[in-house]
């Protein structure tokens, strides 16, 4: 059973709108029910950093129609269910590193079209849905270093036209022909991800992605069928070629 905890929130007038913000850091909270934050629509800021959820109901932020930031690191959460930020469309922070996630499916962040920061880092992210990003228009800052990831889908981040600050490192990339985009969007770009290194094959292990060229990349046999998502991840065979 999930703990109850004090829903007292601190409130500003600016003009005439109502400035609301609630912090629940290390409050042991366990589980985020659909009726935890019912009635709460003028609030802007969430923090529940550093509690142990491991559980969100489906439609728990529901109500949270004005939230504009939202803090879920260094937390146990293995799972987001789908649409669950489909209500918040004004949320421009999304802080959820520090967890267990190990898939974002196509719905998993569905809805949250204003994003500016989104926080992925120090998960146990192994694939990310070739569509789960490419909405975010307005984002500046994306973080995904210290997951699992072996491969990034094609040109995932070629909408981003705002981003500034984009983190890669220490994931498990395996540099096949299939990543070889990657390597011209880095020298494109050479602010973001730096030091992004390949983890395979091992003649490439430890070499800057950004530093290789094109026939760095090599696949043969019959290409990987890759695919991400809630319900599926199928990764055929590759026979590397040294």
């Amino acid at each position: 059973m999930a703990p109850e905890f004090d829903f007292y929130f601190n409130c500003e007038r600016n003009y005439d709108e109502v400035f609301c913000s609630r912090d629940l850091q290390g409050n042991n909270i366990t589980v985020l029910l659909e009726a935890d934050f019912q009635s709460l629509g003028n609030l802007r800021i969430l923090q529940l950093t550093d509690n142990q959820i491991h559980t969100i109901e489906r439609d728990a932020f529901q109500d949270l129609v004005n939230l504009e930031r939202l803090r879920l690191n260094g937390n146990y959460i293995r799972h987001i269910p789908d649409n669950l930020f489909s209500t918040t469309p004004n949320l421009f922070r999304l802080d959820i590193s520090h967890n267990m996630i190990s898939v974002i499916g196509r719905k998993t962040l569905r809805g949250i079209t204003a994003i500016k920061n989104l926080q992925l880092d120090n998960n146990r992210i192994t694939c990310i849905d070739d569509q789960a990003l490419r909405s975010f228009k307005d984002l500046e800052i994306l973080t995904l270093n210290n997951n699992n990831l072996t491969w990034i889908g094609k040109d995932m981040f070629s909408n981003m036209f705002r981003l500034r600050t984009l983190r890669l490192s220490d994931n498990l990339l395996h540099c096949d022909c299939q990543l070889s985009w990657l390597a011209r969007y880095l020298r494109h770009s050479p602010r973001l991800a730096q030091y992004t290194r390949c983890h395979s094959p091992n003649h490439l292990k430890g070499q800057n992605i950004a530093d290789l060229q094109e026939q760095d990349f090599k696949c043969s046999g019959e290409c990987a069928q890759k695919r991400c998502g809630s319900e599926l991840t199928v990764i055929a065979a590759v026979e590397w070629r040294h």
